[in-house]
């Protein structure tokens, strides 16, 4: 009978936060010979959990060598949880763990992956044409996605001009955890289109990652949104009185998307900008029919890069970025747009690079502010901010010896003398540091210095758009920066 092998796995919270259902991915390295991949089982404090390996290497026996281990958990405030890893060269020890409300059901030609509060649909198999066949006649990679209420919404199709000669549709992973299914669409000029969907147990949204190997922002998927969710509302907060539905800062409008014209209408972007009160890394649809309002925002900032940002002949395709900003390469973006045909949904084009986001279901409640600000929380305190799979990897503690060597949140007097030394008086300082404003009457003016930052830790985060993620989100990071001064 083969022997148990274990491995720890410590978490311990530091920043005060309660967590819930946080998904972990740890990396994990085993012996020789001594890890069965259909052994492993993870039991935590109060007993085994559903856990489950991605992105294993194997040795040429068909042990594991190497390993990511993913499971759920939660985590209250300043508290800690020791987990064990078990395993041993011999398969069944995985079936003590439990099950959990993840469900695959593959039709050859549709694959569905539900859990108990969302779900989605994706073209299975695999085709190739024996002529390649334009982007109308394709089949697009989502055919339906599920809403709170157990209702199927939305499709999806391709365009743009480009032939297509065949698709393949791949279950990358699944398991108790998570489930992960690739579309990869092969273009007749050989730079294909790739849009990955991932579903975690217990979890409220459906996550995608869209990829394309070469730059063609003409061709994309269309992500339809209306389609058996009628007359859908945007809801979005004013930003700097710069939005054509004149509302003023702070202001949540809730616009009838049955009145705006065909064309671009909104721009879901990595990370907030200050130049345009069209975009956001999070907004809302909400449906009179439907008890389902969708969350859509954007994660994992870094991934959305793109290459062909600042070229003189994309500027049309980003009307929001003013010329002062044009050539700093600054993000990519995605539309919420509106066709011809009046279908509402997201025009996920084929620009170089990746980009990254969620659509979330959220019960609807009677106020639809409300229903606004709980889509807002999905991104700013669940999916879009610091996750715990992220702050676990901070180093937030360190041994206190001559021969640590690490970062500090605090500085030392002596380095702030230091510090100004180098950079001149405090006057010269405070002078570099400085950011406008403007008040009631749309009149700027600046603040700098101590005056700023004072400005900030009393004001900034009292207003209502800070609130409602405040109330949520209790880590002040950006804080932290200007405390030099």
């Amino acid at each position: 009978m083969a022997s148990k092998n274990t491995k720890k796995i410590h978490l311990a919270e530091r920043i005060n936060r309660n967590w819930k259902r946080e998904l972990l991915t740890y990396p994990l390295r085993f012996e020789a010979g001594q890890c069965h991949p259909s052994s492993i089982c993870l039991i935590g404090p109060n007993g085994p959990l559903a856990c489950q390996l991605s992105d294993v290497v194997y040795d040429e026996n068909g042990f594991a060598k190497s390993a990511m281990l993913s499971f759920l958990t939660d985590l209250s405030p300043l508290s800690e949880k020791t987990f064990t890893v078990e395993y041993s060269s011999s398969p069944g020890m995985k079936s003590r763990c439990p099950d959990t409300d993840l469900a695959v059901r593959n039709a050859g030609d549709m694959i569905e992956i539900v859990n108990d509060v969302t779900g989605v649909r994706v073209v299975g198999g695999e085709a190739h044409f024996s002529e390649p066949l334009s982007s109308t006649e394709t089949p697009g990679p989502v055919m339906a996605l599920r809403a709170s209420d157990s209702s199927w919404f939305g499709s999806s199709a391709l365009y743009g001009s480009r032939k297509v000669t065949g698709y393949r549709s791949e279950i990358e992973a699944a398991g108790p955890v998570f489930v992960k299914i690739s579309v990869t669409y092969c273009m007749e000029d050989g730079d294909d289109i790739a849009l990955r969907l991932t579903l975690v147990a217990e979890t409220e949204a459906v996550f995608f990652e869209s990829d394309s190997a070469k730059h063609h922002p003409d061709d994309g998927i269309f992500i339809n949104l209306s389609d058996d969710y009628e007359s859908p509302i945007l809801s979005v907060i004013g930003e700097y009185e710069r939005n054509k539905w004149g509302l003023e800062q702070d202001d949540i409008g809730h616009i009838d998307l049955l009145g705006e014209s065909a064309g671009d209408i909104y721009w879901l972007v990595p990370w907030e900008d200050w130049f345009d009160g069209t975009t956001r890394t999070v907004f809302s649809l909400r449906s009179p029919n439907s008890d389902t309002v969708l969350s859509i925002g954007s994660i994992d900032p870094a991934a959305w890069n793109d290459v062909a940002w600042g070229r003189d002949e994309e500027r049309h395709r980003f009307p929001f970025v003013p010329s002062s900003h044009w050539d700093l390469r600054l993000f990519k973006a995605m539309p919420l747009a509106k066709t011809s045909s009046g279908d509402i949904g997201l025009r996920c084009s084929a620009h170089l690079g990746r980009r990254k986001w969620f659509i979330g279901m959220v019960p609807k409640v009677g106020d639809p502010d409300r229903c606004y600000l709980n889509a807002v929380a999905l991104h700013d305190s669940r999916w879009g901010c610091q996750t715990l799979n992220i702050v676990k990897d901070y180093v937030l503690d360190w041994q206190q010896d001559e021969c640590s060597i690490h970062p500090c949140l605090y500085v030392s007097r002596k380095d702030v003398r230091d510090v100004r030394r180098h950079l001149g008086s405090v006057a010269d300082i405070e002078g570099r540091f400085s950011r406008t404003y403007r008040n009631d009457k749309n009149e700027s003016y600046a603040l700098r210095g101590r005056k700023l930052i004072q400005h900030m830790v009393d004001s900034a985060y009292l207003t209502v758009r800070h609130l409602m993620t405040l109330e949520k989100n209790f880590n002040k990071f950006d804080l932290m920066r200007h405390s030099i001064l």
